[in-house]
């Protein structure tokens, strides 16, 4: 079905960012850190990755906002693998009109056609699972499926661990703190001595 592919999508670019050394290097520069869309766009791919969409969604808005075009590409994602179609198009939409960014590890490509069979009337598990979730329910290893991402302990529990609060409309809104830059810096082999 379409909402797994654009699941295992958004797991696979998410990755690829999380990954990433030079990323995490852009992203953390003086100049960046922590009001940019780089970082943003990479916090919000690790809190997906430690399956807080809430919290992904937030900080990828953020970056949209901030002129991000694979952050509204993956919010294109997000919406769809919750089939979520209109809200889907929209970031499709943002997507498709941002200028290119620059600094981007090479990300994989995203499926065409990834809405067709949404179409039709769908029916959402409720409360819908995660990503990381539905990829290992529907992973079939003999046709190319994979294990679902994990982000190392500490990487995780640097993310995940921040005060956060229950905004009425945003819901879990994490904020990025210096113990996530020291963190993301460990976890790429970074020196970043304006870190600490």
């Amino acid at each position: 079905a379409c909402h797994v592919r654009a699941a295992r999508a958004l797991d696979d670019l998410a990755w690829s960012l999380a990954e990433s050394r030079s990323f995490a290097e852009l992203a953390l520069d003086a100049a960046n850190w922590p009001h940019g869309a780089q970082p943003a766009l990479l916090f919000g791919a690790l809190l997906h990755l430690a399956d807080r969409m809430e919290g992904a969604q937030f900080w990828f808005q953020y970056a949209a906002g901030a002129g991000s075009a694979t952050a509204a590409r993956l919010l294109h994602l997000h919406h769809l693998a919750r089939a979520e179609l209109d809200t889907a198009r929209h970031w499709r939409a943002l997507a498709d009109v941002l200028p290119p960014e620059e600094g981007l590890p090479r990300l994989p490509e995203v499926p065409e056609n990834l809405e067709e069979a949404l179409g039709a009337s769908v029916i959402w598990t409720s409360p819908p699972i995660s990503t990381q979730d539905l990829t290992a329910l529907t992973a079939v290893r003999a046709h190319g499926g994979r294990p679902p991402y994990r982000l190392p302990a500490r990487l995780r529990r640097a993310v995940t661990a921040l005060s956060w609060s229950e905004d009425q409309d945003q819901g879990e809104v994490y904020l990025l703190g210096p113990h996530v830059a020291v963190a993301i810096a460990q976890h790429a082999r970074l020196d970043a001595p304006h870190l600490t």
